[in-house]
């Protein structure tokens, strides 16, 4: 993690240090809202390091991330000098808006969980279409191989003799690539992909 030079990739930061950089966004955004007054809204704002901090950081983060902001914003509007007819009003909002960071926060959640669900079919599905290609090569060859083989023990002509050889280096060739596939595959997928 090299943060002199800063490209510094957020997926890459600690939950911790991600969830801080949310509470320096969300501080830093409520203070421009006191300072801007009631007469701008900032509300969409706060969701930048709502957004931010539970898709980097995930659930318990994402959920302190929302309350923070909701304090945040609350505090904003007090301080900022909103009026009210009740006081109760301002702390009913900040109950709204929590709601509100809640719910993106896990529709957020649920959205990055399907991506990640997404991901490891298509990983799989390939894997398995890998696996049928390989079986589909493979048994072919092998009768390839073993038809050369037994040609090569008949009486055969220098030229038909010089294309068997061929055929077997090809072959041969491709048998190696496909033992070094089912290696790497066995290597990269665990025990869980064990051939039967």
């Amino acid at each position: 993690m090299k943060i002199r030079g800063f490209p510094v990739r957020l997926s890459q930061l600690s939950p911790i240090t991600v969830t801080a950089i949310g509470l320096l966004l969300a501080l830093g955004i409520g203070l421009v809202d006191v300072t801007t007054g009631a007469e701008l809204s900032f509300s969409i704002f706060y969701l930048i390091p709502v957004c931010l901090v539970v898709w980097l950081a995930g659930k318990k983060p994402g959920v302190f991330m929302s309350s923070v902001a909701a304090a945040i914003w609350l505090w904003a509007d007090i301080v900022g000098g909103t009026l009210y007819t009740s006081a109760l009003f301002p702390y009913w909002n900040a109950l709204v808006r929590l709601g509100f960071f809640l719910i993106v926060t896990y529709l957020l959640l649920a959205f990055k969980d399907a991506q990640e669900r997404e991901k490891l079919a298509v990983a799989q599905e390939q894997r398995r279409m890998l696996l049928l290609l390989m079986d589909e090569i493979y048994n072919p060859l092998t009768a390839i191989l073993g038809n050369v083989s037994l040609l090569k023990d008949e009486d055969l002509s220098p030229a038909a003799r010089l294309c068997l050889g061929e055929i077997q280096q090809a072959a041969q060739k491709i048998d190696s690539v496909l033992v070094n596939l089912k290696k790497l595959r066995l290597a990269n997928l665990g025990s869980s992909d064990q051939p039967n």
